[in-house]
């Protein structure tokens, strides 16, 4: 009996080295496989870090860009109101210069018919419009000044001659 229990003893003996063993390399491996996971994690941390940076810089960027679109686009704003006030100006200068010229050209259409209308027992008599005229020769001799409808001759130097009928 004895040898079977130096047998079983050496058996468990082999067995329990075994065991020890095991999980001294088990150890080894699972301290190796974590220290790869770290090193994965720690990259991808890095990764993410850096990402994170140029995410901010791309935020802060497009920021200032926009700050400065809206002042433009404001600045574009005030532009076309302007210009939208000013073509309104034109166009209210435009209806009312249209509006005037359109009273002149009726003022001189009323005039014709009005020298037509005359009556059965008369003359119609053109009297110029603006005043007197003045009509001077480039010899100077006389002045045509019309008076009452009816022209007369005045020379430059002398006497007024009789007054002509009517």
């Amino acid at each position: 009996m004895n040898l079977r229990r130096w047998t079983w003893v050496a058996l468990l003996f082999a067995a329990g080295v075994a065991q020890a063993q095991a999980p001294v390399e088990e150890r080894g491996n699972t301290l190796q496989q974590g220290q790869y996971r770290a090193g994965v994690a720690w990259r991808e941390l890095e990764q993410a870090r850096y990402d994170a940076k140029l995410a901010e810089q791309d935020v802060l960027n497009l920021r200032d860009a926009h700050v400065a679109a809206q002042q433009q686009a404001d600045l574009r704003k005030r532009e076309l109101d302007a210009a939208q006030k000013a073509w309104d100006a034109a166009r209210s200068k435009l209806a009312a210069t249209q509006k005037t010229y359109d009273q002149a050209v009726s003022a001189v259409d009323a005039v014709p018919r009005a020298a037509q209308q005359v009556p059965l027992g008369g003359a119609a008599q053109q009297v110029p419009l603006g005043g007197a005229a003045q009509q001077v020769p480039l010899g100077g001799a006389a002045q045509q000044v019309p008076l009452g409808g009816a022209a007369q001759q005045v020379p430059l130097g002398g006497a007024a001659p009789a007054a002509q009928p009517k």
